[in-house]
């Protein structure tokens, strides 16, 4: 095969190994591993470097220098200047990533799109004393390009996952208490229901009602109203573990499943915690709960909630800061 025939394969492949390889680690391999085969078989490397951090990796994370201060001298040069090392002596440290050879090809990968310009990474080639044939070097670094594509994209991707995640999330919670909504609450209980059914353990749900929140509202105005349920929610919040899960159920209403059998405690808690919260605008703050258990009070979520809402209705009926719950009222 002939050197221009070799180089042609050599970026075919790795073309196709940027368009048909899903893992970063795994393309950035066989992008590198192409480099390899056109500069003659050496061991070849890819490093991702942050930005933020200064850092150069390699994908999984095993392998950290630094790209500049306190780093190699010839990686900082590349990196600042955008430009190949064709024979560059790559020291101890480096020289592990290549073992067995005497000298690197260092190939920063340059981005320059509409998000900027940058070096996402390096391509690092074993090589022998004098680095890769100069007819191939040209190729060489239209495979870094590859490489340095395949890193910009699995950038963009990950950054599109944590906004597609911040907005589901922010679909799925209250904006004026922080908590989580009811369709939330309800799914959480749901698998919570299946867990305690598989594992033959507690489950618990809590029911909230914040006392005479509308004539709060009427008497004082919405806004002390809202600080109110705020200040519950947060305590609340404050005061359950980080397997409980918190909802606002609409209204005045917060609800926590919590599996294990403490939350008859809890409640009390609740109760005591919320009495303790600073007068708003001379408003007092008080709340009513309601207690269901699984299996005892119902075995689906529905059945469950429907049982806290009738001991929330008992509780209520007997009082601002009363508790009902088919075990706590034994």
């Amino acid at each position: 095969m002939t050197d221009a025939a070799r180089a042609s394969s050599a970026l075919v492949r790795a073309a196709r190994s940027l368009a048909r390889t899903g893992e970063l680690e795994a393309t950035l391999r066989a992008i590198a591993g192409q480099a390899g085969n056109l500069a003659g078989g050496s061991a070849t490397t890819v490093l991702i470097h942050d930005v933020e951090t200064a850092l150069l990796s390699t994908a999984d994370g095993g392998w950290t220098i630094p790209a500049a201060d306190g780093g190699t001298p010839v990686v900082a040069e590349a990196i600042l200047e955008r430009r190949p090392r064709w024979s560059a002596d790559p020291g101890p440290e480096l020289g592990t990533l290549t073992p067995g050879s005497p000298r690197q090809a260092i190939l920063p990968l340059v981005i320059e799109d509409a998000l900027g310009a940058g070096v996402e990474g390096l391509l690092l080639i074993g090589t022998g004393t004098e680095g890769p044939d100069p007819a191939v070097r040209d190729e060489l670094e239209a495979i870094a390009d590859l490489a340095a594509v395949a890193v910009r994209v699995a950038r963009l991707h990950h950054v599109l996952a944590e906004e597609s995640d911040y907005a589901e999330r922010l679909a799925r919670t209250d904006p004026l208490t922080g908590l989580v909504d009811r369709r939330t609450f309800e799914q959480v209980l749901e698998l919570e229901v299946i867990r305690a059914g598989r594992q033959q353990s507690p489950l618990a749900v809590v029911l909230v009602d914040i006392d005479g929140l509308g004539a709060i509202n009427e008497t004082h105005g919405s806004q002390v109203g809202d600080d109110i349920l705020r200040r519950v929610a947060a305590a609340i919040a404050g005061l359950v573990r980080l397997i409980d899960t918190v909802a606002r159920m609409g209204g005045d209403t917060i609800g926590v499943v919590a599996p294990g059998d403490a939350l008859g405690v809890v409640g009390r808690r609740i109760g005591e915690t919320v009495a303790a919260i600073p007068p708003v605008a001379g408003a007092v703050a008080s709340v009513s709960v309601g207690i269901a258990h699984h299996p005892d009070d119902g075995a689906t979520g529905a059945e469950l909630i429907a049982a806290a809402e009738e001991a929330l209705a008992a509780a209520k009926a007997a009082g601002p800061g009363s508790l009902v719950g088919s075990r706590e009222s034994r």
